[in-house]
């Protein structure tokens, strides 16, 4: 596989990501992308990280052979509908969403999903209507198949994600969350990180397969009675106390 790193010039990158039709793998950081810019047709992989994106570039939806995509760190307030057949990773984190973008619904082949340090405020349904084509069609928020979650650091309120067994990673901490998360909704869960405020609103006994507990405390919290007497149930379970930034 070819991997292509980019310089710091935005011309020298223009020039590179327009030369290298043959390339699989596309790396650009750290500095702006014009918006005219053409990708291979054949990558597999395309990471645009700070590069000062305000907008999502609507021809990487003409990549029909892309697996991972990285657009963290940008600028990002809306994506549109579009379908990226085989994509399998997607980084979204540090961007200005205030939405799940739709195409991630459309992304059957979806396994990993990062959309932290956005602006999200809340996710009320396991399925959305999405326009696409002149026609609606009723999905699953996230596809069935998702191994590993990222929501940290939003805006999230209410979440309710239906039923993903697949799912084996989910983070939410660092959300101003009200009301149950139904963790039987998870039943192979095996890593969760979580605010210490929810704690009581979890019944961790049903998660056979969990191996990891992370719970994110305020810097006044100190009821370590509270939680000894929530964790019980965790005997296999690795359990580690982090303080909210």
């Amino acid at each position: 596989m070819t991997t292509l790193t980019s310089l710091h010039h935005s011309s020298t990158k223009q020039s590179l990501v327009e030369r290298n039709h043959s390339s699989t793998a596309l790396i650009c950081h750290q500095g702006p992308l014009k918006d005219n810019v053409h990708f291979p047709s054949h990558l597999s992989i395309l990471h645009l990280t700070h590069c000062n994106l305000k907008h999502f570039p609507e021809n990487i939806f003409s990549l029909d052979t892309l697996v991972v995509l990285n657009l963290s760190h940008n600028e990002i307030q809306e994506i549109p509908t579009g379908i990226l057949p085989n994509l399998e990773k997607v980084n979204l984190s540090n961007n200005l969403l205030k939405h799940v973008p739709p195409f991630i619904s459309l992304a059957q082949e979806l396994k990993e999903v990062n959309l932290s340090k956005n602006h999200i405020e809340s996710i009320k349904g396991q399925t959305v209507v999405v326009h696409f084509a002149e026609k609606k069609f009723r999905m699953a928020t996230f596809p069935k198949e998702i191994q590993c979650l990222n929501l940290q650091e939003n805006k999230i309120q209410y979440l309710v994600l239906g039923k993903l067994s697949a799912l084996i990673r989910l983070k939410i901490h660092g959300n101003p969350l009200k009301g149950r998360v139904s963790l039987s909704d998870f039943p192979h869960l095996q890593c969760l990180s979580l605010p210490f405020h929810l704690l009581n609103k979890f019944k961790l006994r049903k998660l056979k397969d969990l191996r990891k507990l992370e719970i994110y405390i305020a810097p006044s919290t100190s009821d370590e009675v509270l939680i000894a007497t929530n964790l019980a149930s965790t005997e296999n379970c690795h359990i580690s106390l982090k303080e909210e930034t």
